[in-house]
């Protein structure tokens, strides 16, 4: 019996014989299974972390192409009321220097009806001419007091557009500043997600998988049982078997 050495030959030999017992079965098939399943799952989250970047990116896009269109969309409101804001000044500056003018006038007009009214009060000589002249500055007088009443108008309505225009500036400027924030927040996302990028890559730079190749170089050969030679068992007299 000392010629087999091997668990094989001598289970069979012996009888009885399990590969399991002889310690011989492939116990590798989990472990394999579980590198297979890693594999899987890890192709899964790189796909879905691809497509979940892509997702970000998109967003991103869609908040800066916006943000850009409202930025843009305010600042021509603010130069437009700004440009208002130039006109009403224009406007009332010159409303003004006209109502400085009336004013001078109306208090010319004044003091010519207080000559005219000494005048006729003090002679009766040609009353009638006086009288008209009086009647003439008169009628110019009240004119010139209605004209100075619709400048008044026009200038406090100007002026109540004027602090219109300038609470629409205040408030495109506030949404513009809003609209920085938000764009500022969304680059420190993406800050942050390509810094996160960067540390998976470099902790993953040199794992590499099993090329196809290396995994076709596994031998799982199995030694084959030699069955070539012929042995002779012949009984002895003692009734055992001797080997020849």
């Amino acid at each position: 019996m000392g010629l087999f050495t091997s668990k094989i030959a001598a289970g069979v030999v012996l009888g009885g014989f399990t590969l399991a017992g002889a310690g011989l079965v492939f116990t590798g098939t989990g472990t394999l299974q579980q590198a297979t399943d890693f594999v899987k799952e890890a192709g899964t989250k790189l796909t879905q972390f691809e497509g979940n970047e892509k997702t970000l990116v998109n967003k991103i896009n869609t908040l800066r192409d916006s943000a850009n269109s409202k930025i843009n969309e305010a600042n021509d409101i603010i130069s437009g009321k700004k440009n208002e804001i130039s006109k009403l000044n224009k406007d009332i500056k010159n409303m003004t220097s006209e109502k400085d003018n009336l004013t001078t006038d109306i208090a010319s007009l004044k003091a010519d009806i207080t000559n005219l009214k000494t005048s006729l009060n003090d002679s009766n000589t040609n009353l009638d001419a006086t009288r008209a002249a009086l009647n003439t500055k008169t009628n110019e007088y009240n004119s010139k007091v209605t004209e100075l009443n619709a400048t008044k108008e026009k200038i406090a309505k100007y002026e109540g557009l004027l602090i219109y225009a300038e609470q629409k500036a205040e408030e495109a400027d506030k949404l513009v500043a809003q609209l920085e924030k938000e764009v500022q927040k969304a680059n420190d996302e993406v800050k942050a997600h390509g810094e996160a990028v960067k540390s998976v890559k470099e902790q993953t730079k040199d794992d590499q998988p099993l090329t196809q190749k290396e995994m076709d170089a596994v031998n799982t050969t199995l030694t084959s049982v030699d069955s070539g030679a012929t042995t002779d068992i012949k009984p002895t007299a003692t009734g055992e078997g001797s080997i020849k």
